[in-house]
This record gives C-alpha cells, sequence and structure tokens, in this order.
C-alpha cells in the first residue's frame, strides 16, 4: 500500500473499534494494540505516538504497571478513508484506492465517491484554461504494466507503449509490407547483406532536448546486446560512426531480414543509452513522453517537437482498475478491445468494427525439466490428450483450432501420434503457470488430462510474476497468447526472447536447433524459401512435443461513433498517434 504508514495504521486501529464515536474514552491495553498492529510493544508505542502527532486521537497512558490506557479518536473511519481516498485518486493510485475501499470502506460514501469518480473520469474530455484546450482520452486496463525499457518488453501492452514514446531507425508496416523512414531517412545495404549504412533526420530531439546523433544511436543498439533481446543483435560484429548523422553497421552474417531487426520494437533508441530501469524512464523521439510511468498508470503527453506529425490528442492516460471493476460497464472509456480480460459491455450506439485476428493460443512442455516431460513420447502422447474443438466452446473469441502461429498454416500437416485407448498405467502430476485471461483454457485442459490420467495443477500467475526465470523453470507447462503479427521477425521474438515462455524451456539441443535453423532463414534472400524453412522448424518443434498450438484468437473492438482514426497496431492496441475526436462533443 503506497500510502504513510500511520494513515494505514489509524485504519486498522479505527476499524477495530468502530462502534465507538469520536471524542469516546475507549479502554485499551498495551497487548490489544500489539495484536491490532501485528508488531512488537515498542512499535506499538511508535505508531500511538504517530497518530496522535497527526491528530488522529488523543492517548493517555494507563499509570502504573498493568493498567489500561485510553484512547480517543478525533476522526471517524468513513471521513479518515474518504480523505485517504481523495489523496490516492489525486495521485492516479486508483487501485491502491480500491485495495482500501475494499478492505475498509463497503458500502460506505467512501465506495460511492470511487464508484462516481471511475464513472466521470473515463473517456474522452476538454480541458479548458486561460490560454489553452487540451484533449485527454483516459483508459482502463485490466492488468500491470511490467516494463517501460524497450529491451524488456514481452507482453503487448508494454511494447505498445513503449512504440508512443520511443523510435526505431525504420518502420514496418505490416498491410504494405514495406518499410518506412524513421528516424533515418535512407539506408543502403550491399548485396550480400552484411553491411548497412543508416542516414540519420537532422536536428531530430529527444524529449529531454538532447540531439539525436549517430554516436547516441550506436550506443542505444550496443545496450540490447547486454538484454533478454540479445538475439536482435548478435549477428552485429562492428558498428561506425561516418559522421554525425550516418552509421555504418558491419555484420558477422547476412541477414535479409536486418531491417525487419531494426524496426523492432526493443531496437528503440533511448537516451541515455546506459540508463537502468527503476530508476526513471529514459526520454524517446516519438510522439508522447512519458509524464508518469509505474505498474497501475501510465501518463502519456503530446511532445510538441516531435519530428513527425504532432499526436492530436494531448494527453492519453492509463490506470488499471482492479479485478472488481472489471465486471463494470465501460461506456465513459470511449473505446473498448476485448482481450479477454473483462466481461464489460460497450455501449449499444457505439460503433463496431469487424473482429480481427489477434493470436494463438499455445502450450509450451518444458523439455529441459527432470520428470516425464523430458521424454519426448511422452510429450506427443500429451497432445493425442488434446481436443482443439473443447476450447472453441468457451467463447466467440475463439475462431478455430490452431496447428501453427498462423491461420493460414498447414492445419493437420503433422501427425503427433495416436492417443492410447485407455488411461495412463500410473498417476502422473504436472503443474501449469498461466494467467488470469486464459483461466478458461487451462481449467478445459485439466479436464481433458484428467480423463487419461494426468493430473494438472493450474496456477494462475499476475502478468508480473509469471515471466520468472524461477517459476518458469519450474513449471511443466506455460500457456499463452502468441501474437506473431509483424512476420518472421516477430514469430523470433517468441521463440528467442531469453525471458520468455519459449526460449527457456528448451533443452540445449533444442536451442541449438533453433539458432541454427533462424541464422538459415536469415541467410536465405527469397521471401517464400524464408517462410517454408520456417515451416520445417515450426513443424519439428511440434512433433517434439515441444510445442502445442490449441486456438487462434480474435480481437473485437467497440468505440464511440465520435472518436475518428482508430487504427489497430500489430500488439494489438489503438495507435494513439492516429486517434481524433469530432469537435462539439464531450
Amino acid at each position: 500500500m503506497n500510502l504513510q504508514n500511520h494513515h494505514y495504521y489509524f485504519l486498522v486501529l479505527r476499524k477495530s473499534y468502530s462502534q465507538y464515536e469520536n471524542h469516546c474514552d475507549i479502554q485499551v491495553s498495551m497487548n490489544e494494540l500489539m495484536n491490532i498492529f501485528f508488531c512488537t510493544q515498542k512499535n506499538a508505542k511508535i505508531i500511538v505516538k504517530k497518530l496522535v502527532d497527526e491528530v488522529f486521537l488523543e492517548f493517555r497512558p494507563g499509570k502504573g504497571r498493568g493498567n489500561l490506557s485510553t484512547i480517543l479518536f478525533l476522526e471517524s473511519l468513513e471521513s479518515s478513508l474518504l480523505k485517504q481516498i481523495e489523496v490516492l485518486i489525486a495521485n492516479q493510485e486508483l487501485t491502491k484506492a480500491l485495495e482500501l475501499v475494499k478492505e475498509f470502506g463497503a458500502g460506505t460514501t467512501a465506495e460511492e465517491y470511487v464508484q462516481s469518480w471511475i464513472r466521470n473520469y473515463f473517456g474522452y474530455q476538454k480541458i479548458h484554461s486561460s490560454e489553452e484546450e487540451l484533449e485527454v482520452l483516459r483508459f482502463p486496463i485490466f492488468r500491470p504494466i511490467t516494463t517501460y525499457d524497450p529491451t524488456r518488453v514481452f507482453f503487448d501492452l508494454d511494447a505498445h507503449l513503449v512504440s508512443q514514446v520511443f523510435s526505431t531507425l525504420v518502420q514496418y508496416s505490416r498491410e504494405t509490407e514495406e518499410f518506412s523512414p524513421s528516424l533515418a531517412h535512407h539506408w543502403e545495404s550491399n548485396e550480400s547483406k552484411t553491411r548497412w549504412t543508416f542516414y540519420l533526420r537532422k536536428k531530430v530531439q529527444f524529449h529531454n532536448g538532447k540531439e539525436l546523433n549517430a554516436k547516441l544511436v550506436k550506443a542505444s543498439l550496443e545496450r540490447v546486446k547486454n538484454s533478454p533481446h540479445s538475439w536482435l543483435v548478435q549477428d552485429i560484429g562492428e558498428i561506425v560512426v561516418d559522421s554525425k548523422y550516418a552509421l555504418l553497421i558491419q555484420l558477422n552474417r547476412p541477414n535479409h531480414l536486418f531491417l525487419h531487426y531494426t524496426a523492432a520494437v526493443p531496437m528503440s533508441i533511448v537516451y541515455p543509452p546506459d540508463f537502468e530501469e527503476g530508476i526513471e524512464c529514459p526520454a524517446g523521439t516519438g510522439p508522447y513522453k512519458f509524464e508518469k510511468a509505474d505498474a497501475d498508470a501510465c501518463t502519456l503527453t503530446a511532445f510538441e517537437n516531435y519530428y513527425g506529425f504532432r499526436p492530436h490528442l494531448d494527453c492519453i492516460e492509463i490506470i488499471k482498475l482492479s479485478e472488481e471493476m472489471q465486471e463494470k460497464r465501460m461506456e465513459e472509456s470511449k473505446i473498448f478491445l476485448n482481450t479477454d480480460e473483462t466481461n464489460a459491455i460497450p455501449a449499444k450506439d457505439w460503433e463496431n468494427r469487424a473482429s480481427i485476428f489477434s493470436g494463438t493460443n499455445v502450450l509450451i512442455l518444458n523439455a529441459s525439466k527432470k520428470g516425464p516431460l523430458a521424454n519426448e513420447e511422452f510429450r506427443q502422447t500429451i497432445q493425442g490428450m488434446i481436443d482443439r474443438e473443447e476450447f472453441l466452446k468457451i467463447g466467440h473469441s475463439r475462431m478455430g483450432a490452431a496447428f501453427g502461429f498462423h491461420v493460414t498454416d498447414r492445419s493437420k500437416a503433422v501427425n503427433t501420434s495416436a492417443i492410447k485407448d485407455a488411461p495412463l498405467n500410473e498417476k502422473i502430476t504436472l503443474s501449469l503457470i498461466t494467467y488470469k485471461r486464459h483461466e478458461a483454457d487451462a481449467n478445459i485442459l485439466k479436464k481433458m488430462l484428467e480423463d487419461y490420467g494426468v493430473h494438472l495443477i493450474v496456477n494462475i500467475l499476475d502478468w508480473d510474476k509469471i515471466l520468472s526465470k524461477e517459476v518458469l523453470l519450474e513449471a511443466d507447462m506455460v500457456l499463452f497468447e502468441g501474437t506473431p503479427n509483424e512476420g518472421l521477425v516477430s514469430i523470433f521474438e517468441l521463440l528467442l526472447f531469453e525471458d520468455g515462455f519459449i526460449y527457456p524451456l528448451l533443452t540445449d539441443v533444442w536451442k541449438e536447433k533453433v539458432d541454427d535453423y533462424v541464422n538459415r532463414i536469415k541467410a536465405e534472400g527469397e521471401h517464400p524459401r524464408r517462410i517454408e524453412m520456417y515451416g520445417e522448424l515450426e513443424n519439428a518443434l511440434v512433433k517434439s512435443g515441444v510445442m502445442i498450438f490449441l486456438v487462434h484468437k480474435q480481437l473485437d473492438i467497440s468505440y464511440d461513433y465520435a472518436l475518428e482514426g482508430v487504427k489497430i497496431t500489430p500488439r494489438m492496441w489503438v495507435d494513439f498517434g492516429e486517434l481524433w475526436y469530432k469537435g462539439g462533443r464531450n
């Protein structure tokens, strides 16, 4: 609880004696106070003194050993709670405010205040001042933001926020399958794709006023070497600064996909290049800059000196809501992306866009862990236990059975071995980790395996806990949704990210196989052949039982008819820079 401890302790104490009115003498023992505060006698005395100093209560110690002391409350539980709620909301700490209400204020005016604030807060607003008019759009989210460091992003929400603040050397469009200038206005390579030269735009500013130059770009790219996304720069042998606005990148092997690499979010250019996450957010050169950035809230403001087109909206605010709020109808948010994290219902008069393919649910089996899954035949047997049609019964967000990352893949081309007619001879217990949005899928999988004698323990973890190496390596299975919507490089990211769901669970032999396939794919100059080669790799992973594709997913988008410029990014989020709101409405 990011709240001054003495405020929280007062709520705990006041709740314990909520039957008493203010200014009423209450006889208490020191043991009672120690039990209420769960602390030692010394600390209990310190807490009480602090509450007296802050004028929450009066305290008269008992005279003599064993005599009761007297406390007199100067403020009610509800009044104090409401004041603290107001402070938290002013600091955009809505999750903590909701936690306080849940613990101390259910059914009180404090709860009513929070509910009313939420209804009036989210959505589009014009904020008028004497000099200007600011347009603000506020979104709710139902998961934490796990990182703001481009070199550590993995989840789509984190990557999307980073892409709004930081820029890469070039941009890639999945619609046109073409590259366009970003920080580099021109680039060229030799025929073997081992030597690349990038020419930077002049006078591009970071959000802190520092000017972009080739030395900073070099340092920023080299920083990726010491990150979980080091696969992006493993081919780089040397980066040479040719001039203030030009740099040459020499590769150790041919890479026909290197432009895709430079367009990847983890290759974003940051300042300072040596910043450490957790101290502060680095500066970017993108259309928005961070005004606030923590796990539960993010505020983006338009960057006035952006080298491209300035965003239409002046401010974007994103705040995490608790699970209790997921059932509420978020009409006021103006835009609603159904990603299976909430049962909220969009307003009936909103525009509705056709559902789009978002990603694929994938089950990864931990082949590196000692136990039954280390055996390839047993992994193949697990595959045979799975009936993909059962997952489709969950809801409309499931498009169809999946046998590869993309809907157009080879369907049932890979024989995953026949299942035994009878259950296993011995009871086997396996563990699975996933996050809340996949809980229904995990429970269906649990039932399927139970029918064949495999007991599956399902652990639902928070977004910021599930990528822990210790947690991952202890799990037998991981269930997640892969969203490789930017071609082969985004698939490589899923396969090679060192802190992801796949790479840590591969055996050393499989890691070498994946690395070898990827290197050969990069060296291939013809795109159709690259796709064919990736298909061979995917087939091998599936056949070995390391990777089991379950179902393809779709994303539903609904939004207020007055909101324009709604464009969905490959990360399945709305491009904030394109949004604008028709005038005359609030």
